[in-house]
């Protein structure tokens, strides 16, 4: 566990609100979870290294290429939604086409365990794992998934994304899911539970 690096994302930041709802806004509920995240990561040999500890805006391009030059074995990036307050729950994506990313098989068994983790800790729906075309999935070179932690501009989520518990519940279940996928892959990681 110690050759390996993940790589912690936090969405948007700075200048970047990302979504909004309900006075809450994605770029805050996102870094409070990746920073929780981190902090349960830094128990077990893994390298944690994170896009932004502090509200700094960063492109998608700067995100690639930090966890490029971090030689990151997984990448995790963490999100929240927004559908104008009629869809709830979390989802979970990875990039589907191997033309840029190869590891297709690699990316959707992470977001799987992820997802699997994430809506029995949030009690939320299951949106399941999905094919995403999104920048910081289709040009990493590792295996990568994007968390939809749920959706800020939904009353029962926002509730959930407001509240430092269920943040800390959503940053054990991606935490747990990470171990869940390297457990998978024959790293033996019971003592980190």
């Amino acid at each position: 566990l110690s050759d390996l690096t993940v790589v912690i994302d936090a969405g948007h930041g700075g200048s970047d609100p990302g979504a909004v709802g309900l006075g809450l806004k994605e770029k805050d509920v996102v870094l409070d979870t990746a920073l929780r995240v981190q902090t349960l990561l830094n128990k077990t040999p893994l390298n944690v290294e994170m896009t932004r500890t502090t509200d700094v805006y960063l492109t998608l391009a700067q995100r690639v290429a930090f966890a490029g030059e971090a030689k990151a074995d997984a990448f995790v990036s963490i999100h929240a939604n927004a559908a104008n307050g009629s869809a709830s729950g979390s989802e979970t994506y990875y990039y589907g086409k191997a033309a840029t990313n190869p590891n297709v098989e690699e990316s959707k068994s992470l977001a799987s365990y992820i997802q699997e983790r994430l809506v029995v800790a949030m009690g939320t729906k299951d949106r399941g794992v999905k094919h995403g075309n999104y920048h910081v999935l289709r040009e990493n070179t590792m295996p990568a998934v994007l968390v939809e932690l749920g959706f800020i501009d939904n009353a029962s989520d926002n509730a959930k994304l407001a509240s430092t518990t269920y943040r800390q519940k959503a940053a054990q279940a991606i935490y747990y899911g990470i171990l869940d996928y390297y457990k998978a892959n024959g790293y033996n990681v019971s003592s980190y539970y």
